[in-house]
């Protein structure tokens, strides 16, 4: 298991491609957060390049939809993102295991398109709404808008077209955000 400095690695919860989903404790004061974790970064610079431009588009983002994050740390061997800790599962998760009630997905709906009407009232677009990045707390239907990595600031980029070979997103969520 990876060791990060100032953080207890509980359990690993997730891996995909080239990052690994921890839950973790960090040692300063007890808070219970997620680690995403990029191992072996000398291999994957633009890994590295999304999580670090994760960071800093939703460090400052302060909404109940929108995942916090608290810190980019640099350890010996790789890079983490931590976030604060969310009890839910994805959507995409949640859909699979049950239907869902008409009232449950009004009250989801709802929660989602307050959370994307923040991101746009600060001039960012998510660019990678989908399932599998929407956090349900089953309990109360909060919902946690999550994974920042192709996100644009729209004051801050050139939004015309200058590969339209390349895909950002996924092609089966893709809409006009």
């Amino acid at each position: 298991m990876t060791a990060i400095k100032g953080y207890l690695l509980q359990e690993k919860e997730l891996s995909k491609r080239n990052q690994s989903f921890y839950l973790a404790k960090r040692e300063a004061d007890g808070q219970e957060v997620y680690l995403k974790v990029i191992e072996n970064q000398e291999y994957d610079s633009a890994a590295i390049a999304v999580l670090r431009r994760e960071y800093e588009i939703s460090k400052n983002l302060d909404h109940p939809g929108i995942v916090q994050a608290l810190d980019f740390v640099e350890f010996h061997g790789g890079i983490a993102l931590v976030m604060k800790r969310f009890d839910g599962v994805s959507l995409q998760k949640l859909l699979s295991e049950k239907r869902m009630a008409f009232r449950d997905f009004l009250i989801i709906s709802i929660n989602l398109c307050d959370a994307l009407g923040y991101l746009h009232s600060k001039s960012i677009i998510h660019k990678d709404i989908k399932p599998s990045n929407i956090l349900i707390n089953p309990k109360d239907l909060n919902i946690k808008l999550i994974d920042f990595g192709i996100a644009s600031l729209i004051p801050q980029e050139d939004i015309t077209p200058s590969n339209t070979t390349v895909l950002e997103g996924t092609l089966a969520y893709i809409s006009p955000e």
